[in-house]
């Protein structure tokens, strides 16, 4: 994999650079708060600040009490103040984590009332001041453990009678039960303090109990299906006494333990839909478990070395042999409370939960317990661990059976002499994978596997695992660079890492884990395909990885996978060609009828690119042939591959998609490997075969078969074959013919496929009919796709055919071949089909500037008197049309295109070559789909006569669409380059001359005549044509009487508006061209759409006010008629309005039209 392939490691920094920055916003968070704008700055720059620093929190440490002083200094200060504060400090707290911070909080005897007030102070309901009780309640944690008497604060309520002081350790009970029942965050804050307040040696004895049994009070009363109110006061519950089980001493918890898990073994929790109920009552039953238990440490654990480094340097080899022996005088073992057997069995159920946070409770909780028991009971802990590994447990039971492995092993708890049973329960779960409808359940459990070779790497000497080495290392490789998540497969790498640095004694440890790294294996294509050959240049791990592909990947539920087992088997069948040859081949061609369509598909996929592989292997070896390598039987065998699925139907239906495509691999690599069925029947079948799947209607099997179909032909259409080619090319021409776009697309990329020696004799045909499909007509319309794939089997059947002056046509493409192709791909090049999917014509034209581009190319390489001047220029006028259009795509593939042909120096006759050459200097790293970069690039090619139409053909689409961009910069593009030019008429007037035969060939074509008119209402508005204008009014002129017959009996509405725009742009056009305009706004003054009739009074009012010197004498009587007539008025009703306008303004009144069948008044056109 390459260094820009790799993903991001993440950012490392060294310290905390923001310090400066920090004492800033910390000096102006008084300030900010009268601004609401900059107080919102602030704080997101400080949120921003802190939270980069989330992975690396320790960087904060140096400046962590300056931070916490400065903050805390505020809380004396207006309420405001106080709570942006504990805002700010939040946000510290989050990132350094709250055991950390809080013991920098101060935490004086003098802070205790303080704090204790501030907190009675605060609203629980209030929501927005979550940060502040939840910082005073961690604050009030650190101060409720100094060892201070708490009578002495009693009655020390600010502001308060002394009847009504209550004692100082009874306000913080009260205070403690208030914030367990909220919902937000202050709620574990609340039982945090709790557990530290009842932990102190006064309260321990005097208030637990009675706190304690109010919690158990509130789980007695919760209900299985509990509201969310009351599901928050039982969270709260669960999770103080789980604190309290913690931090308290032993000997004041004895007396509640019993009562608590009998409670919570009576309620049954375990089945609640609320995942943390669950999880913390698993936390709970442990920590009442570890209370039961005396702590102690074991005997008779497994202990590698020492916690300290320095400890582990100093010991001899011999001593530290025997210090990782179990102690073999184990203490008497002590009285197990019966009860400690409920908790076991509570904490191995939920082993199995359904979520991940409750198993993982349960492992550690099973780990922490076991470490107090002897050793016989905590090895009926493991055997009832391995019980678990049953297929019908289902994959959370193996999950957490994992889970509690490693936790057992981590902690020493699982000794050598159990590895040999849980050594392949952990092999079966690393290739655990269980398919729940769609979706694979086994992805969790493989990963818990890795994280338990992982801990073995950890806990054992070397000579302990020295037996399993091969097996784990094996395992861990096959799903390091196999696994189809990525997350298995970096977890293995890690694990396969540990062992190396740990063990070392992996075979070929560190060559292997230098290219399969964590990094290495997180793209899926790179591990199966390039990592696994790696590996398996290894001897130890060739046989392995093969042996896995067939067995568990060839049969994997995800069609993806494999098809790249089958490409990895391929590539490693070179590492064991006999293993694969003796072995793997018999058992996939055993599989190519198997019951299961996964096997059947695997298995088809594979036996194609093994025999392949083979047959490489053949080509260099001894045998040089692969018939003589696979032996008579075996070809045998391959040869009736196919006939057997035909027989037995199993191409037909839903499954016969899927193997369909697998099909025509196996007979694409069976024709690869060029083996002797060339006088055998079985061809006809095979050629029947892809005819089919040519014409199928799903496009992955239409792929897969012209993918096969070139190394078919190549092989077994030949002179001794049982194949004609000429009846094949008969046939597939025939098939063009069709009234299925599927099947003609199928069939012209077929026809691309033909190989050069079939191609002899039918050149002409071929090239006749494919751009015969290549062109519009009314049966085939729609059919854009099927036109494309005609254009791009030209352009792939050209660079095999020579080229001459004269000759065969059959054979050759003669000059007059080549002209009749150049003009069928111009055709082409108008292409602007329109249906549901949008402009589909832009697929033919992109193939058609491709294959107009690879002509050119072809014949100045192979024959340039084949080119004339006429061609060249009018290929380079069609190319950059397509540059300057609308589509980004498209616009980049023909810009891209023109500066190929500009850049060969062999193409003759390019116009202009000279003036185009300043355009070549950096064209690769012009971003062509960018408007902004593209039309300023190539507008000023205006100023070449050749390329002027075809530029502005393409240049009005763009500047009159509807795409913001594409508006924006080719406006302004056109409007520089015609400003330019502006001060000289006679510049302009080749321009105005273009655009009004653009639009006299366009009129009545939406596509081109109305953003025509939406650019020539830019340019006029925009004053360019207005010296041309006033020296010849026939522009304007023109121009008006082009825009009447487009929008006579024009019933679009849209087309309308644009053009009531255009006509009064042209009232200050000249005199003929005012007097035109003005009659054509009359009709439409009275149109039968009231929007038409209303935005054509409207802009006519603007128009003459902007104008005002058109009409001097009468303008004060029309502006106020057209602004004050109503024109959402029936039409009668407004004609003698318009007429009294059309006089004023010195034109004819407008005829109006009579039905035929009966006079009806004022249908106007």
């Amino acid at each position: 994999m390459e260094d820009d392939e790799l993903p991001c490691k993440g950012c490392i920094y060294e310290e905390f650079k923001e310090m400066g920055e920090v004492r800033d916003l910390l000096a102006k968070l008084p300030t900010v708060l009268d601004d609401f704008c900059c107080q919102e700055r602030s704080f997101e720059r400080w949120s921003c600040i802190f939270n980069q620093y989330q992975e690396q929190p320790h960087l904060i440490d140096p400046h962590l009490e300056e931070v916490i002083a400065t903050l805390l200094g505020y809380v004396h200060g207006d309420a405001r103040l106080l709570q942006e504060a504990f805002k700010y400090l939040y946000v510290v707290t989050k990132m350094r984590g709250f055991k950390v911070l809080v013991r920098k909080l101060p935490h004086e005897v003098s802070d205790a009332e303080q704090v204790l007030c501030l907190l009675e102070e605060q609203d629980p309901a209030e929501l927005e001041t979550w940060t502040t009780k939840y910082m005073l309640l961690l604050w009030l944690s650190i101060i409720c453990i100094v060892p201070f008497d708490l009578t002495k604060f009693d009655g020390c309520v600010r502001g308060a009678e002394p009847s009504a002081r209550a004692p100082f350790a009874d306000r913080i009970t009260r205070q403690i039960k208030i914030y367990l029942s909220v919902g937000d965050k202050s709620q574990d804050a609340a039982a945090y303090l709790a557990a530290k307040f009842f932990s102190r040696p006064d309260t321990r004895m005097s208030s637990l109990p009675g706190f304690a049994t109010h919690l158990l009070e509130v789980i007695r009363r919760s209900e299985q299906n509990a509201m969310a109110i009351q599901e928050r006061t039982l969270l709260g519950a669960i999770s103080t006494l789980a604190l309290i089980f913690k931090h308290c001493e032993r000997d004041a918890l004895l007396v509640l333990a019993d009562e608590t898990l009998a409670l919570l073994l009576e309620k049954d929790m375990s089945v609640s839909s609320n995942i943390l109920v669950r999880k913390l009552r698993i936390k709970l039953i442990q920590r009442v478990g570890l209370t039961l238990l005396r702590p102690r440490v074991v005997t008779w654990r497994y202990e590698r070395g020492s916690r300290s480094l320095q400890d582990n340097l100093r010991v001899e080899p011999q001593q530290k042999a025997a210090a990782c022996q179990p102690d073999a005088a184990e203490a008497p073992d002590e009285a197990v409370p019966d009860h400690v057997e409920d908790v076991l069995e509570e904490l191995l159920t939920a082993l199995s939960d359904k979520d991940t946070d409750v198993r993982w409770s349960a492992a550690k909780g099973v780990g922490r317990i076991t470490g107090r028991l002897s050793k016989a009971l905590a090895d009926d802990v493991v055997q009832h661990i391995l019980e678990l590994f049953t297929y019908a447990m289902g994959d959370t039971a193996w999950h957490g059976g994992c889970l509690a492995l490693a936790e057992l092993s981590r902690r020493g708890l699982l000794l050598p002499e159990r590895l040999d049973a849980v050594i392949p329960v952990v092999l079966r779960s690393l290739v655990y994978d269980e398919k729940h409808g769609n979706l694979s359940a086994g992805q969790q459990v493989r990963d818990a596997a890795c994280y338990v070779c992982w801990a073995f790497a950890r806990a054992f000497e070397p000579h302990i695992l020295q037996p399993f080495v091969a097996q784990i290392a094996r395992a861990l490789l096959i799903t390091a660079v196999f696994d189809r998540e990525v997350n298995c497969r970096r977890a293995a790498s890690a694990a396969f890492q540990e062992h190396v640095g740990r063990q070392g004694t992996f075979p070929h440890g560190i060559e292997i884990l230098t290219t399969v790294d964590y990094f290495a294996v997180g793209n899926r294509n790179h591990a199966y395909l390039h990592l696994s050959v790696f590996i398996a240049a290894f001897e130890e791990y060739d046989t392995a990885l093969i042996d896995h592909l067939v067995a568990c990947k060839l049969t994997h539920w995800d069609a993806d996978i494999r098809q790249l087992a089958a490409s990895a088997l391929h590539r490693l069948t070179a590492r064991s060609p006999r293993h694969v040859l003796q072995t793997v081949l018999p058992e996939l061609l055993r599989r190519t009828t198997a019951t299961d369509l996964g096997s059947r598909h695997g298995a088809l996929l594979a036996c194609g690119e093994v025999v392949h592989a083979l047959s490489l292997v053949a080509v260099g070896g001894e045998r040089g042939s692969i018939g003589d390598l696979l032996g008579d039987d075996t070809l045998n065998q391959l040869k009736d591959v196919v006939r057997k699925l035909e027989e037995a139907k199993l191409l037909k239906g839903v499954g016969g998609e899927l193997l369909r495509p697998a099909v025509c691999c196996l007979i694409d690599k069976l024709s690869q490997s060029h083996l002797p069925f060339h006088r055998d029947p079985v061809i006809v079948l095979w050629q029947a075969l892809l005819d089919e799947c040519i014409a199928h209607t799903a496009d992955s099997v239409q792929t897969a078969a012209i993918r096969a179909l070139p190394a078919f032909l190549d092989e077994f259409c030949c002179q001794d074959s049982v194949l004609d080619r000429g009846r094949v090319v008969d046939s597939f021409l025939a098939r063009l013919d069709t009234a299925s776009p599927h099947i003609r697309c199928g069939f012209a990329a077929a026809l691309g496929c033909l190989p050069s020696g079939m191609l002899q004799g039918h050149v002409d045909r071929l090239l006749s009919t494919l751009l015969q499909y290549s062109r519009v007509s009314d049966k085939d319309k729609t059919w854009a796709d099927a036109r494309r794939a005609a254009l791009l089997a030209i352009h792939s059947l050209c660079p095999r055919v020579a080229f001459q002056l004269e000759g065969d046509p059959s054979v050759v493409l003669t000059r007059q071949s080549v002209h009749e192709l150049f003009g069928g791909l111009l055709a082409a090049m108008d292409d602007y089909t329109v249906d549901s999917r949008g402009d589909v014509g832009r697929w033919v034209r992109e193939a058609a500037m491709t294959c107009i581009e690879s002509l050119l190319q072809l014949c100045a390489q192979r024959e340039a008197r084949l080119l004339t001047a006429d061609m060249v220029a009018q290929a380079m006028c069609a190319l950059l049309k397509q540059a300057m259009e609308k589509i980004d795509r498209t616009r980049e593939h023909a810009a891209t295109l023109f500066f190929r042909l500009l850049a060969n120096d062999d193409l003759p006759h390019v116009p202009h070559r000279a003036e185009l050459a300043a355009l070549l200097d950096g064209w690769e790293h012009v971003d062509w789909q960018s408007a902004a970069e593209s039309f300023p690039r190539l507008t000023p090619l205006l100023a070449l006569p050749v390329y002027r139409r075809a530029l502005l053909q393409g240049l009005v689409v763009s500047v009159g669409g509807l795409t913001e961009s594409i508006v924006k910069h080719s406006s302004a593009s056109l409007l520089h380059f015609l400003k330019a030019r502006a001060v000289m008429p006679a510049e302009l007037l080749p321009f105005a001359a273009l655009l009004l035969s653009l639009f006299e060939e366009n009129l009545k074509r939406d596509r081109v005549s109305l953003p025509l008119i939406r650019t020539l209402d830019l340019l006029l508005s925009n004053g360019v044509f207005d010296r041309l204008a006033a020296s010849d009014d026939s522009f304007g002129e023109q121009l008006a009487v082009l825009l009447g017959k487009e929008v006579a009996g024009c019933a679009d509405a849209a087309k309308l508006l644009v053009a009531i725009d255009l006509l009064c742009d042209l009232i200050n056009l000249g005199d003929k061209a005012r007097v035109k305009s003005l009659g054509l706004l009359s009709v439409l003054l009275c149109h039968k759409y009231p929007k038409v009739r209303r935005t054509a009074g409207s802009k006519l009012y603007e128009a003459l006010i902007t104008y005002d010197h058109v009409l001097p004498d009468d303008v004060d009587r029309i502006l106020p008629l057209l602004s004050d007539t109503n024109w959402d008025d029936p039409v009668a009703s407004l004609v003698p309005v318009r007429n009294e306008l059309c006089d004023l303004m010195a034109v004819p009144r407008p005829l109006a039209k009579r039905s035929v069948a009966a006079a009806r008044p004022a249908v106007l056109p």
